[in-house]
C-alpha cells in the first residue's frame, strides 16, 4: 500500500548548478521524518543536467524528476502539480535555502489556522548563502507591492486544483493566482517566521530586468479585481504599480 503523502514540495530548475545543489540538500534536510515528495520539473537549455543533478543530489528522500522541454515557469508549475499527491504543495525555488523546520512549522500553522494558503518570512542571502541584513515578510494585504513571499508558500493542493494552478503568464504568475484565490473565497495566512533564505544574485528569474514586466502585469491585475470587487484599496495599488512601471521604464531609458 502506498503511504498517504502529507504534502508534496514543488520546485522548477533551468540551471544545474551550484545554486541548484544547495537548494535540493536543503530541502532533503528538511524533508526528513515527513511523509512527503519533492517533485522537480526540469527545464531550459541544460534540463537533462538538470534532472541528473537533481536525482543525485535528493537520495533518501520519494522525489518526482520530469523534463519539460517548454521553458515557461507557469507550464512548469502547472506540470508539477498535477504530479503532486500531497494534501499540501509547498512552493520552492530552484536557488533558495530551506530553513531545516520550515514545513513543521507550516503544517502546523496550516492545520490550526485551517487556511488555504500559509506564507512565511524569507531572509535574504547573497551568492555565497551569507545573511544580507534584510527580510522579507509576507502579508495578506493585495493591494501592496509585494503581498506574499511566494517560495514561502504552502497551499492546499485542492484549492489550487480548484483555481485552475497557474495562469500562463511571462511575469506576476503568482500574484495573479493570489488575487484569484481572494476573489474565490480562499482564505491566506501570513506568518513572520522565518522558513527560507531567499539568495538575490543576477541571474534569479525576478532580477531588477523584469521589475517593469511586473510592475505592469501587477497594475494589470490589480485594476481588474478594483472594478470586479469595487475595492478602492486594489484601485490605489493598481494606481500606484503604474507609477512604478513608468519610473522603471525611464530609469531603463536613461541607465
Amino acid at each position: 500500500m502506498n503511504e498517504q503523502l502529507i504534502f508534496s514540495v514543488l520546485m522548477a530548475a533551468h540551471r544545474p548548478d551550484a545554486h541548484l545543489a544547495d537548494a535540493l540538500r536543503s530541502v532533503v534536510q528538511a524533508l526528513q521524518g515527513h511523509a512527503a515528495e519533492l517533485v522537480v520539473v526540469a527545464n531550459g537549455a541544460e534540463r537533462e543536467q538538470v534532472a541528473r543533478l537533481a536525482q543525485a543530489q535528493t537520495a533518501g528522500v520519494r522525489t518526482r524528476v520530469v523534463v519539460s522541454e517548454l521553458p515557461s515557469l507557469a507550464y512548469c508549475l502547472n506540470r508539477g502539480l498535477e504530479l503532486a499527491e500531497g494534501e499540501f504543495v509547498a512552493r520552492f525555488d530552484a536557488d533558495d535555502l530551506c530553513q531545516p523546520d520550515r514545513f513543521r512549522v507550516q503544517l502546523a500553522q496550516a492545520r490550526a489556522s485551517g487556511a488555504d494558503f500559509v506564507f512565511g518570512a524569507a531572509r535574504d542571502v547573497d551568492t555565497a548563502g551569507q545573511p544580507t541584513g534584510h527580510t522579507r515578510r509576507s502579508t495578506t494585504q493585495l493591494w501592496s507591492r509585494c503581498g506574499p513571499v511566494h517560495p514561502t508558500a504552502f497551499a492546499r493542493r485542492s484549492a489550487l486544483l480548484a483555481l485552475g494552478g497557474y495562469g500562463q503568464l511571462d511575469a506576476s504568475e503568482d500574484y495573479h493566482l493570489w488575487l484569484r484565490a481572494a476573489a474565490a473565497g480562499c482564505s491566506l495566512h501570513a506568518d513572520p517566521q522565518v522558513v527560507i533564505d531567499y539568495r538575490v544574485h543576477a541571474l534569479q528569474a525576478t532580477g531588477r530586468q523584469r521589475l517593469a514586466d511586473t510592475f505592469a502585469a501587477n497594475a494589470g491585475f490589480k485594476l481588474t479585481q478594483a472594478l470586479r470587487q469595487n475595492s478602492p484599496a486594489l484601485l490605489a495599488g493598481a494606481l500606484l504599480d503604474l507609477g512604478r512601471f513608468c519610473w522603471r521604464r525611464c530609469a531603463n531609458a536613461f541607465s
